[in-house]
């Protein structure tokens, strides 16, 4: 029950006000530390040692995202209820970022509806990590619906699924495994075995979220009218 209500006014939270943007989102402290691991203790010289480089950096990162939280959410609860319900609503409300993905994908949208081509490519330039310089409407239109989808799974479902199975601890972990795919788990020659850990592991922690985003886009694609 507690755990519905955390997920259920954190969701809502957001719906209204959006993902806080500030220099202590929970988000940009495990960025920050991965930025650091990788610059202290990465190693190029041996794909072997590149890669237990990048398992280690990850663990500790997912491990602290977990730990932290979960023990002072543990003391809140054991000082007093309300105190506990409220820090996890508002840990619950960082973890998700439906507003944020509606807000930026929605320029894109704007952009071409007034059929300003640059513009659309200069919004769609925010929330992809491909060149979007010589795309075309349909190509734009192409890749917005691919990382709307995507990040429906990355941003809601995912943390949702989680924060139901293990409360914000778990959430926070998805979020930190999320981050360390977005920074490391590129399949390139940088990060082809330093970051492949992280990228396996988001794979894996996606699968069933994945699944069920994809299940939900049908049923409201039916329910919408658009299928």
């Amino acid at each position: 029950m507690t755990v519905a209500v955390v997920v259920f006014v954190g969701f809502i939270i957001d719906c209204i006000l959006g993902d806080p943007v500030y220099r202590f989102h929970p988000v940009r402290i495990m960025g920050w530390f991965i930025s650091k691991g990788e610059k202290i203790l990465r190693s190029d010289k041996h794909n072997i040692a590149a890669f237990i480089t990048g398992m280690f950096i990850s663990l500790l990162i997912i491990a602290f995202s977990f730990v932290l939280p979960f023990v002072l959410l543990r003391f809140l609860y054991r000082l007093h209820i309300a105190a506990g319900l409220f820090i996890e609503i508002i840990f619950c409300y960082q973890i998700l970022a439906a507003k944020a993905l509606k807000y930026e994908s929605m320029k894109v949208y704007y952009a071409l509806e007034k059929n300003d081509i640059s513009e659309a490519r200069l919004y769609l330039s925010r929330i992809v990590g491909r060149d979007t310089q010589d795309l075309n409407e349909e190509e734009i239109s192409k890749a917005a619906v691919e990382t709307i989808a995507e990040n429906l799974s990355d941003g809601v479902t995912a943390p949702m699924f989680y924060i139901f199975i293990g409360g914000a601890p778990l959430g926070f972990a998805y979020k930190a495994v999320s981050t360390l795919d977005s920074m490391i788990g590129y399949k390139n020659e940088k990060y082809a075995y330093f970051g492949k850990f992280a990228a396996r592991l988001d794979d894996v922690m996606n699968f069933i979220p994945a699944r069920i985003s994809a299940l939900l886009m049908i049923i409201m694609s039916f329910i919408c009218g658009l299928m």
